[in-house]
């Protein structure tokens, strides 16, 4: 498939399906792939200069598309880095270059990974999503035989969807093979699922522990707290207080809890700027 199949293709099954998932009232709500952006770190650059050459070469290869060389903001004396000292090489890909190289990507170079079960669905709350890849040699413009060493890099898929949810729907119809998302889903279920059986077990043994443990701390018979401290540990684990985890009333996240609305940071963003959470509103200034 040449990159005007794919653009057309895009325009003709993946943007009408898109709209119809999704419900939009306008075609220009429907997420585009807006770039490419590949990415590799060379921390090893600071001692050896040829490293970024090499880099730049393969990277070039790869994509079609010359690369550049990513600078140090600052100096950092523990890594002998001084500043503007070059340390990744980097390339940007927009329209025709960005489908050939997702082409490649996706029916060539993916397919070589040793025991390749699908991508991680990992995405950054805005709807564009980062891919690892650990070997160069997978893309097949690379010869082994050439290379002096194993590098990686990082594969930045920048969408114009809002969500996650819409940037997962536009890359999956572009063909990137993502690990079954219902497991995932199932799994965020059966967390929430798990702390609503862990809030009844508590409340259900509240009133004992709290007997026994009132017992063990204030207790003048050393024997009466020696048991009451035996039935104590034989309660269920998880009616410990201390087994219950602050999570997203929706998604089951329980990193960055926000208490006074029951959701994660990233779910109060995307539900405040759909102006979905009443009396809460976006500042500016």
């Amino acid at each position: 498939m040449n990159t005007a199949q794919l653009k057309k293709e895009y325009k003709e099954r993946i943007a009408p399906a898109l709209m119809k998932q999704f419900n939009y009232s306008s075609s220009m709500q429907i997420p585009v792939l807006k770039k490419i952006v590949i990415n590799q770190g060379l921390g090893s650059a600071t001692a050896d200069k040829k490293i970024i050459e090499v880099a730049i070469n393969e990277l070039t290869a790869i994509t079609g598309q010359k690369a550049v060389a990513t600078v140090s903001k600052k100096d950092v004396a523990n890594f002998k880095l001084r500043k503007k000292m070059p340390i990744g090489v980097m390339v940007t890909l927009r329209r025709e270059q960005m489908y050939e190289f997702l082409e490649k990507l996706v029916r060539v170079a993916l397919p070589r990974i040793r025991d390749f079960k699908g991508i991680e669905s990992k995405f950054d709350g805005r709807g564009n999503y980062t891919l690892g890849i650990q070997e160069q040699i997978i893309f097949p413009e690379i010869n082994i035989d050439s290379i002096d060493r194993i590098l990686g890099m990082n594969i930045t898929f920048v969408t114009s969807a809002p969500t996650d949810e819409e940037g997962y729907a536009l890359l999956k119809e572009f063909g990137l093979p993502f690990k079954n998302a219902n497991n995932n889903d199932m799994a965020k279920e059966s967390m929430k699922a798990r702390e609503v059986k862990r809030a009844k077990m508590v409340a259900k043994y509240a009133a004992k522990r709290a007997a026994l443990k009132e017992i063990v701390n204030h207790s003048d018979d050393p024997q009466a707290a020696f048991e009451a401290a035996q039935k104590l540990q034989r309660i269920p684990r998880n009616a410990n207080p201390i087994r219950l985890h602050n999570r997203c009333k929706i998604t089951g996240r329980p990193k960055g809890y926000i208490r006074l609305f029951g959701l994660s940071r990233i779910q109060f963003r995307e539900m405040a700027s759909a102006g979905l959470i009443p009396g809460v509103r976006k500042a500016s200034w």
